[in-house]
């Protein structure tokens, strides 16, 4: 039964562990928790620069349905190590601290953030799906084809993303792979992060098991700020980042079916709800995204 005092007059009724559940995503994204000593305010915060600032806006949005809000700030200003920095932030309650500090569910004995089972076993789609927009990635690119003698306008796609998980210790990893496998059927990599002075490792999914991620949170993707859809469109875009070219999202915005032409020429099976269209005319096989 819903608490009283989170979400009686949200529109998204939900319990506290429910809430609790969406909210593992953030935390193990870049939420921290203010646990201060001798004051019983537990409370979740989460900054981004003002560039997400669409995206801050929908975790107060979330945050204000489920009756947990604190409080937003924007257009605040500080100097970090790379110079001067404009960021917003949001604050929520916690429902129930015990779903986040107790038998290291978040943090070790030293104060490190960590991924557990006990998080990994609850952890809700949407709250997969706030992790993701926190610390995800997904590359698009378009390739030349392999094939020995391509017609022309013939090429081919590839497709992964990633998981910026740097600061967890192999172990974690483990265990989010472990159970990325087991409760979700997702086979995840953990890459090294490579390149001069990185260090640690990251979740890497290929196009097959990030279209199964896409398929768990979809319902939930409307909730998506315009100027974030890129993290979930598989769909090839010409300066994908830029904001005029937000454009033709394979997104689920209606009921009818929608047909990528970028995706024609893919080399990797998408999922397994994709169905395969043959053209009478050209033989070409066609791959249709069913939604």
């Amino acid at each position: 039964m819903l608490n009283k005092k989170y979400g009686e007059n949200s529109s998204m009724k939900l319990s506290d562990k429910e809430i609790n559940y969406n909210l593992f995503g953030l935390l193990l994204g870049d939420g921290w928790i203010n646990n201060r000593k001798g004051k019983c305010n537990k409370q979740l915060t989460i900054q981004h620069s003002m560039k997400q600032e669409s995206y801050v806006k929908l975790l107060e949005k979330l945050f204000k349905e489920w009756g947990i809000f604190r409080y937003s700030r924007y257009n605040q200003h500080k100097i970090a190590t790379w110079g001067p920095f404009d960021y917003c932030t949001v604050c929520s309650d916690i429902p129930d601290i015990r779903h986040f500090l107790k038998f290291n569910r978040f943090y070790s004995d030293d104060g490190k953030k960590l991924i557990s089972k006990y998080v990994m076993q609850r952890i809700t789609p949407l709250g997969l799906m706030l992790w993701f927009m926190d610390d995800g990635c997904l590359t698009v690119r378009k390739r030349k084809s392999l094939a020995k003698n391509p017609k022309p306008g013939i090429y081919r796609m590839t497709r992964w993303a990633e998981i910026a998980t740097y600061s967890f210790s192999m172990q974690d990893h483990l265990i989010a792979q472990e159970w990325f496998n087991k409760r979700f059927g997702i086979n995840v990599k953990i890459n090294r992060n490579c390149g001069k002075n990185k260090k640690g490792w990251k979740l890497y999914f290929s196009a097959t098991e990030f279209r199964k991620l896409h398929d768990i949170v979809k319902p939930y993707l409307h909730l998506v700020p315009e100027d974030m859809r890129y993290k979930f469109h598989m769909g090839y875009i010409p300066d994908r980042n830029k904001e005029n070219e937000f454009l033709n999202y394979n997104m689920p915005q209606s009921t009818t079916s929608h047909v990528d032409d970028d995706i024609v020429h893919s080399v990797e099976n998408i999922s397994k709800e994709t169905v395969v269209k043959v053209n009478d005319n050209s033989h070409r096989t066609e791959r249709v995204w069913k939604y």
